[in-house]
């Protein structure tokens, strides 16, 4: 039954992003228009115009590629955060941690149970030797 529902919960998150997808292609190349329009607009002399125009195809990867890193910052610094509370043993925060642990032993079951078990071989090291192993 968890099994179950975790799936259908992936098949339903993996359809939303995979909807999504069109349209965040579309704002990407927006965005990547609105920058060289800009950006030829202001710049000083045809050389530098030239010179933009030539990188204009890699625009799109370098957006990708800095809000990726100012989301990988920020979530990092989120993450130094809490285990800055848990190094200080936050009262607040093992309290928390205390009420999903005891909400998680009171709502176990046999099929959650299972369902971790299975995750937790499949992402340990037999799991990923055999997901490295090419197949043909």
């Amino acid at each position: 039954m968890f099994f179950a529902a975790f799936l259908i919960a992936f098949l339903i998150l993996w359809g939303i992003v995979y909807a999504a997808l069109p349209t965040l292609w579309r704002a990407l190349q927006f965005l990547a228009s609105l920058t060289v329009r800009i950006s030829q607009r202001f710049q000083r002399g045809q050389r530098l115009v030239s010179y933009a125009s030539r990188f204009r195809d890699y625009l799109p990867v370098a957006v990708i590629l800095v809000v990726g890193l100012a989301l990988t910052a920020w979530v990092g610094d989120g993450f130094l955060d809490l285990a800055e509370l848990v190094h200080a043993r936050n009262g607040l925060l093992q309290q928390t941690d205390l009420r999903v642990h005891d909400w998680a032993v009171k709502e176990r079951s046999s099929d959650g149970t299972l369902f971790f078990v299975t995750m937790s071989t499949i992402g340990g090291p037999a799991g990923m030797a055999a997901w490295g192993v090419p197949v043909r």
